[in-house]
């Protein structure tokens, strides 16, 4: 799941762009996923990654005065062996500009990407 939010964008944005972005990054290889290592820190390497790399692409596109970024993820290696957690899901968030530099605006846009 991705959910994201730019704020003072000075062209009007729709979804479909965000979408094609997320689905570019999302298919290119990212390189090794951590799942033949024990460690919990390189599952979460790629994922946040690529959370980097999608809110710096949408800066970089449409030039806006904060990005915030999260996605929501179901790794397999977590659910078919290991662990056995079938809805176990990782979380990674990327917060550039006034969602990093303005606590209230950060508090308001994390609490409604948990509310999805």
């Amino acid at each position: 799941m991705f959910t994201c939010a730019c704020m003072s964008c000075a062209c009007h944005l729709n979804s479909s762009p965000l979408l094609r972005i997320v689905e570019i990054f999302s298919r290119r290889l990212q390189g090794k996923c951590g799942c033949e290592q024990v460690s919990v820190s390189m599952w979460g390497s790629v994922q946040e990654r690529l959370t980097r790399q999608i809110a710096e692409a949408i800066v970089h596109a449409v030039n806006p005065s904060g990005v915030g970024v999260v996605v929501k993820a179901s790794h397999m290696c977590m659910s078919m062996r290991g662990v056995n957690k079938l809805r176990s899901k990782t979380t990674t968030s990327t917060m550039l500009g006034v969602f990093r530099d303005d606590p209230k605006t950060r508090e308001e846009f994390l609490t409604l990407a948990n509310t999805n």
